[in-house]
């Protein structure tokens, strides 16, 4: 009896799934939200060792425009200093993200995508490795 129960369940949970196409995940509003979206870079790791600061306001941001436009300063830095500029290029189906500032480029692949985080790493192929975790600017 009871293996006819695991059998049934098997059937049923199995068939849920017959002949249902599923569709693509695309991330492009992910980072902006169909406008801009301001996010904490929570943690930067190079070589193991995570170099961000623990306090808030010692941390750098990171905007996202939705016309692929990129600022990053540390968020001291926010109406005395001026950002970082470069644009950037999402690609849903690769899970990769590119990042050019002009001086420098970064070719990243997202790692994991949570609820409340987004962490990036360089590619295999980079000579110097990275990584970094955004988090969504908290609400004050």
């Amino acid at each position: 009896m009871r293996y006819a129960l695991y059998i049934a369940a098997a059937l049923s949970l199995g068939s849920c799934t017959n002949g249902i196409d599923l569709d693509e995940v695309f991330y492009d509003s992910l980072l902006n939200d169909n406008n801009s979206k301001i996010w904490v870079v929570n943690s930067f790791v190079v070589d193991g060792v995570d170099v961000a600061s623990p306090i808030l306001v010692d941390k750098n941001i990171i905007v996202f425009h939705a016309n692929k436009a990129v600022n990053m300063l540390p968020m001291r830095g926010i109406g005395s200093s001026n950002p970082k500029r470069g644009r950037y290029i999402l690609d849903s189906k690769n899970r990769e993200l590119v990042i050019d500032f002009g001086d420098s480029q970064w070719d990243l692949d997202i790692s994991y995508i949570t609820e409340d985080s987004i962490y990036f790493s360089t590619k295999k192929k980079v000579e110097n490795k990275f990584g970094f975790q955004i988090i969504p600017f908290p609400e004050l």
